[in-house]
């Protein structure tokens, strides 16, 4: 289902599809998945599960500034291999309207991870304190942006434009940090950038 709804978008796959893919019966499978949209909030509440615990797992053995680029790194893997539910993320909250507050509350916890980040960052002196507290909010809605909706945003760009590379998105959080850096977080970012394969990646744009 999920390489279907990848490569056809929620809508243009049905229940029948499926089951001719899986080689059971549409009434066997919807034995199991009564329709698509249980099928949908399936994937949903297992694949959150699945990111935050991903995420739990870099916080607790990363350090410095590889802590926040593993997570980008882990969320546009996710991002990737779901991409459908980005790509068709409105159509499935008229399909299935229960798991826009359920979005909300994923966003909510990403904005925790990211926040604690930044406090992490300022108390290594590698991060200035925001001036006002706005600001802080602001950076964190821009990286989940654009994190969550790259899948949409490589779509809908020119084919073979530089902004559709898979690190892209990672570049642009980078830029939005780095003016916000100290002296010495600058120097942690080269050292980052010295040994990260996809901090290297982004030297041609930072």
């Amino acid at each position: 289902a999920i390489t279907l709804f990848n490569q056809e978008g929620v809508h243009s796959v049905s229940i029948r599809t499926i089951a001719q893919e899986v080689g059971i019966s549409p009434g066997n499978f919807s034995y199991h998945f009564k329709n698509k949209q249980v099928l949908i909030r399936y994937f949903y509440h297992n694949t959150y599960q699945e990111i935050h615990h991903k995420i739990d797992h870099v916080l607790q053995h990363e350090s410095g500034l590889f802590r926040l680029n593993r997570v980008l790194e882990e969320i546009l893997a996710f991002t990737e291999q779901y991409q459908f539910f980005f790509r068709d993320i409105v159509d499935i909250f008229r399909m299935c309207p229960d798991l826009r507050q359920a979005f909300v509350q994923d966003y909510e916890q990403f904005k925790v991870y990211y926040l604690n980040m930044f406090r992490y960052f300022v108390q290594s002196g590698w991060m200035k304190k925001p001036s006002v507290p706005e600001e802080w909010n602001n950076l964190v809605h821009h990286i989940w942006t654009a994190t969550i909706f790259a899948p949409a945003h490589r779509d809908i760009l020119p084919e073979g434009s530089s902004f559709q590379k898979s690190d892209y998105s990672i570049v642009q959080i980078w830029s939005f940090i780095k003016p916000r850096m100290t002296e010495e977080g600058l120097v942690a970012w080269e050292k980052m950038h010295a040994v990260n394969t996809v901090a290297k990646s982004l030297s041609q744009w930072i």
